[in-house]
């Protein structure tokens, strides 16, 4: 993010790609950022296949999480979540702790809902939060931190329609 900030300050934007990046903690940390020197910052990340898409029950997507920060008159607009309807650390989280997961966080490998978490483990998937709303936005993400960068996409999975469009 220093690097895009000290290009955006020359060119007015700016836009980094970063390789081989599994997991970078919580985007809004660097979105807040470029917030602070008075500029717009979003961070997104593609992420290894832990989401079904929409109606789905295999794991084709990442949780992929995206982060806008804008600044403001008297403080920084932080938006920073996950497209999944629950980031994959809560789960793991609960399951250390021992706790149970609400249902409708994520189903297990047999598409049904659970309340444990170390289904997780066993082929569980992460859903996409807002239907096909979001399971879209994690889908950009894909393509936008995965086939621009060079890094790749989380799945191989060939979409294809008659006419060459894909609508989603």
């Amino acid at each position: 993010m220093g690097i895009a900030i000290e290009k955006a300050k020359k060119a007015g934007v700016s836009a980094i790609g970063v390789r081989h990046v599994y997991h970078i903690g919580r985007l809004g940390h660097y979105s807040s950022m470029a917030a602070k020197r008075d500029m717009i910052g979003a961070v997104i990340c593609n992420t290894g296949p832990i989401m079904a898409p929409y109606g789905g029950r295999s794991r084709i997507l990442g949780s992929n999480p995206i982060s806008v920060a804008l600044p403001a008159s008297r403080m920084i607009f932080l938006m920073d979540f996950a497209t999944s309807v629950v980031a994959g650390n809560k789960i793991l989280l609960a399951h250390n702790r021992g706790e149970k997961i609400p249902l409708g966080w994520m189903p297990n490998k047999n598409g049904e809902p659970t309340d444990n978490p170390a289904e997780i483990l066993k082929g569980g998937v992460l859903l996409p939060f807002g239907g096909h709303k979001g399971y879209v936005l994690a889908l950009l993400i894909d393509i936008l931190g995965g086939a621009l960068t060079g890094h790749g996409c989380t799945s191989s999975v060939e979409l294809k329609s008659g006419n060459g469009t894909l609508w989603l």
